[in-house]
C-alpha cells in the first residue's frame, strides 16, 4: 500500500493490509486520503477489513486489481469503487494464436487483431469493474 508521503509494504498480505489501514483509521491519517489503490484484490479487502473491524463505513473509494469475485461482490455491494480485471482468458487466446502463427512460419501478429508494445509486448487491454458492469463478471 501507498501513501501520499510514504510506503508500507503488505507483502501481498491480507492481513498486514488490514493492520496498517487499522493503524490509519485509529491515527486519523485515514481522513487525509482521497482514495486507497491496492495492488492486489487481497489488499483491498484487507482495507474493508480494517474499516469492519472498527464498525466504519470506509471513508474513501477503494480499489483493487485482478477483479477476484470476493471484490466482486464487494463491488456489487458497495464496499469497494473498483477492480482492473486482467484478461487472462484473451490473454491465453493471444498465446494460442501466436504460437499457432510461428508454427506456421507466419508472422506472429497476423490475423491477431492486437497491438504489439514496444515490439515485444501483446498489448491486452484490461477491464475496469465497476459498480455499473460488475454483474456480467459475477457468475
Amino acid at each position: 500500500i501507498q501513501r501520499v508521503g510514504g510506503e508500507q509494504s503488505t507483502d501481498w498480505n491480507r492481513q498486514k493490509s488490514k493492520e496498517i489501514v487499522a493503524k490509519w483509521i485509529k491515527s486519523g491519517d485515514i481522513n487525509k486520503m482521497e482514495i486507497l489503490v491496492a495492488n492486489a484484490d487481497d489488499l483491498a479487502l484487507g482495507a474493508l477489513d480494517a474499516f469492519k473491524e472498527a464498525n466504519k463505513e470506509p471513508s474513501l473509494p477503494i480499489f483493487g486489481i485482478n477483479a477476484i469475485k470476493e471484490a466482486q461482490q464487494a463491488i456489487k455491494d458497495g464496499q469497494m469503487a473498483g477492480s482492473i480485471l486482467q484478461n487472462v482468458e484473451g490473454q491465453g487466446i493471444a498465446a494460442y494464436k501466436i504460437a499457432e502463427n510461428l508454427a506456421a512460419g507466419k508472422s506472429p501478429m497476423e490475423g491477431i487483431d492486437l497491438k504489439l508494445d514496444g515490439g515485444i509486448n501483446v498489448d491486452i487491454p484490461y477491464e475496469v469493474v465497476t459498480p455499473e458492469n460488475v454483474d456480467k463478471y459475477l457468475k
